[in-house]
């Protein structure tokens, strides 16, 4: 099995789905790399892992008595707010 470590991800939409791109980026910025994975899920399948996701994050919080935080600036970046953190 292959893996990569992602320092990025996107995510797309359309009629016919989602697309979420993980994409690796070199130490070095001025090296081009090719080193990404699409992975296109229905919507249902999309939904159910981003619900399995949250419960591993959480339980992982709970278990670990830690609580993973995120900068402000990322979380506008993304568009997020507090309380859906």
């Amino acid at each position: 099995m292959n893996e990569l470590a992602a320092a990025y991800f996107s995510i797309r939409t359309s009629p016919l789905g989602v697309a979420i791109t993980f994409g690796a980026t070199p130490l070095d910025e001025n090296v081009e790399t090719d080193k990404s994975l699409v992975v296109k899920l229905s919507y249902q399948d999309a939904k159910a892992l981003a619900v399995m996701l949250r419960r591993q994050l959480k339980r992982y919080e709970r278990e670990g008595k830690v609580t993973i935080t995120v900068p402000a600036e990322v979380m506008d970046g993304f568009g997020i707010t507090p309380e859906e953190w």
